[in-house]
């Protein structure tokens, strides 16, 4: 997919630019409450879990996303941290205020997970907890998690904002092949991509109605499509996405998907209608921001393209993607 002139991207990744990158200066920091959740160290007997682990952490950023309230900085930039760095030398480079960290043990069906919630002023914890549960018990552990962070730096919680928590039922099994689908998804090479469109389509095998596995695996067959033009790509991002959209219409990843399905047939129309929809459903979602400002510089409107990537630099300022692509336009 082509994003302006001079720049090129596969999902949100830039593979060619005009000019090399500056120095990357300090990373803002953001106002209001902050935290940046970092991947989660593995401690399991074989160390073996670490789509396990980063999946819960990254499932944990995504839930707490959801929160207006609160700044919680991108997959694409906490990932590039471990649990074991300073957390005041963190919390600078990130321009955060806490840092959520955090360790798996899962051992056949017991699961323990430790989480620290640290304040990088004082590197003091303001909360942590040990949990030893069964692997089936993990989306009630992460919700939970969630609620725990989302209560100690926001207060009192409201009703909109434990909805916006609650996790989707699904099998444990079709989830450890969604995580493992993430996993190879987030490196964004052809090669991955493709063994991430294989443990999505196992995790549907298991659990025909998990509505993120479709989604997830609409985004990987749009993307490739853009690398390949094989026609069937198309066809199958197409009948996923709609799948994603038809068992959870209020799932922000589900409208993305079908958006960026859209977009790649270049039907940027009823593309822009999927994102408008993804964003009303999480104003915070920096995918639907950067994907959204592709179809608009597709269609010509470089204005709105502008003003899309700025609100996504403005919400996300330690995430460098946005005002990268806002200064190539």
């Amino acid at each position: 997919t082509v994003y302006g002139r001079g720049f090129r991207f596969v999902g949100d990744v830039i593979l060619e630019s005009v000019a090399p990158p500056e120095p990357e200066p300090p990373r803002p920091k953001a106002s209001g409450p902050s935290v940046a959740v970092l991947p989660f160290a593995d401690l399991s007997p074989e160390r073996d879990q670490g789509y396990f682990c980063d999946g819960i952490a990254e499932e944990l950023i995504n839930t707490l996303t959801r929160l207006e309230e609160l700044r919680v900085v991108s997959r694409n930039v906490a990932f590039d941290f471990r649990n074991d760095e300073d957390v005041r030398t963190l919390g600078g480079t990130l321009g955060v205020d806490h840092i959520l960290r955090g360790s798996v043990r899962k051992a056949e069906e017991r699961l323990r997970i430790s989480v620290h919630l640290v304040d990088v002023n004082s590197g003091h914890h303001v909360w942590s907890e040990r949990y030893d549960r069964t692997v089936g018990d993990v989306f009630m552990l992460q919700e939970e998690i969630a609620e725990n962070t989302a209560r100690v730096l926001l207060g009192v919680l409201s009703d909109r904002n434990r909805k916006a928590m609650k996790s989707t039922p699904v099998r444990l099994d079709a989830y450890e092949f969604y995580l493992k689908g993430r996993t190879y998804q987030a490196l964004h090479t052809v090669a991955a991509l493709q063994s991430a469109i294989g443990m999505f389509e196992i995790a549907i095998e298991f659990d025909t109605r998990y509505a993120p596995a479709y989604a997830g695996l609409a985004d990987v067959l749009a993307d490739l499509y853009t690398e390949t033009h094989e026609r069937d790509l198309l066809r199958r991002a197409d009948a996923a996405s709609l799948r994603a959209v038809e068992l959870a219409p209020d799932l922000a990843e589900a409208h993305v998907c079908r958006g960026s399905a859209l977009a790649a047939a270049e039907k940027y129309d009823d593309a822009s209608i999927e994102f408008e929809l993804a964003l009303s459903i999480n104003p915070r979602s920096l995918d639907a921001h950067l994907r959204y400002a592709a179809v608009l510089l597709a269609e010509g409107n470089r204005d709105e393209a502008r003003k899309m990537l700025a609100a996504a630099a403005e919400m996300q300022p330690q995430d460098r993607r946005a005002s990268e692509r806002l200064a190539a336009i």
